[in-house]
């Protein structure tokens, strides 16, 4: 199994942000502090913070944009680079998400969505959306 890790700061770079700071602020802090430094690592694959910024801050532009991806989001939570990302995304454009077990059977799935008013669904893998999706969602980062 691969574990994904969220890089955070050691004792000789900058102090981590304030208490009660909000996760996408302080990674969008990072990202222009340190854009070159490795922000998420999943196996072999590593984002840096400025690869994160740019992949979630354009998302976020689709999500804002497309007025069908209003509402809760779904996130089939593969552990790559690219779900990281997608969630930044959906953090930066104001809404909220839910993480979805892409092995769960389809009846389930369904539910989940349902009952958690999930509108739009981003697949890491594939950089595939689900119905009513908002076109160019998909993470587009090198994911397998």
């Amino acid at each position: 199994m691969t574990r994904l890790q969220l890089r955070a700061t050691t004792s000789d770079e900058s102090p981590p942000s304030p208490r009660g700071q909000r996760v996408r602020d302080a990674v969008m802090e990072q990202a222009g502090r340190h854009p070159d430094r490795p922000a998420v690592i999943c196996g072999n694959d590593t984002l840096t913070y400025g690869e994160l910024a740019a992949v979630a801050s354009s998302l976020a532009r689709t999500l804002d944009a497309d007025g069908s991806a209003s509402g809760r989001t779904g996130i089939l939570s593969h552990r790559t680079v690219s779900t990281v990302a997608l969630a930044l995304g959906v953090w930066l454009s104001g809404r909220s998400f839910v993480f979805l077990d892409p092995a769960a059977p389809e009846d389930t799935a369904r539910h989940v969505r349902s009952s958690s008013g999930v509108s739009v669904v981003l697949d890491p893998l594939t950089g595939g959306t689900g119905d009513r999706a908002p076109r160019g969602c998909g993470a587009g980062i090198g994911d397998p």
